[in-house]
């Protein structure tokens, strides 16, 4: 039995991320949720309360599975947590950036699928935000990062990561700088490091280190 739930619970965020992914959630419907992932209506609701909620389990679940990609690496998964991480924060902060706005270049859908989640009208507006305030607070308790206005901070890296995955899944995506030899999106992660407080020399140090990963 639990197990059986526990798949009809996974049909369901499954089906539901791949409608949010196609066109957002503001139109979103639990019935085709039901039909999309072939389960009945009224299991919907054995597992979650609203549409709403259901959103909200996926904003969760999408974030933690590429955070933890970021900061741990696909042989050590078991916490999300970025406050966790051993290395430089920087560095962390560099990787997990990085990650998330080549997104469109690696898996357009997932790409698609944080923008509509961190769009304005859905129910879980800032799902990065969690994370992103871990990054900031990790950082600043190092020593490594200054902000005097942490969720202004916050707000402005997001909603960074966000336009710049947006301008790529439009064919919008820059070019190479030809001095650094930086790509669009670590030149992204160098602006970023910088509205952190790191210098110019360190911030595309740390932004090239984390290209070099790729």
């Amino acid at each position: 039995m639990a197990r059986r739930r526990a798949r009809t619970r996974g049909q369901l965020v499954t089906a539901g991320r791949s409608l949010v992914a196609e066109r957002g959630v503001s139109g979103l419907r639990v019935q085709e949720i039901t039909e999309r992932a072939g389960v009945a209506l009224g299991s919907f609701y054995n597992h979650f309360g609203s549409k709403d909620d259901l959103v909200a389990t996926i904003a969760a679940e999408t974030m933690a599975e590429l955070v933890a990609s970021a900061v741990h690496g696909p042989d050590d998964p078991d916490t999300a947590d970025p406050g966790t991480a051993r290395e430089d924060p920087a560095v962390t902060a560099a990787r997990v950036v990085r990650r998330v706005v080549r997104l469109p270049l690696v898996d357009p859908g997932f790409a698609r699928l944080l923008v509509h989640l961190n769009h304005a009208d859905t129910p879980v507006n800032g799902s990065m935000a969690p994370y992103a305030r871990r990054l900031l607070v990790h950082g600043i308790a190092a020593g490594r990062f200054r902000s005097p206005d942490p969720e202004s901070t916050v707000t402005h890296v997001v909603g960074g990561a966000v336009a710049m995955m947006r301008r790529t899944l439009a064919g919008e995506r820059g070019e190479d700088d030809a001095v650094t030899g930086l790509d669009p999106e670590a030149l992204h992660v160098a602006v970023m490091l910088q509205t952190l407080g790191l210098d110019l020399d360190d911030a595309l140090g740390v932004a090239a280190g984390a290209q070099r990963e790729d």
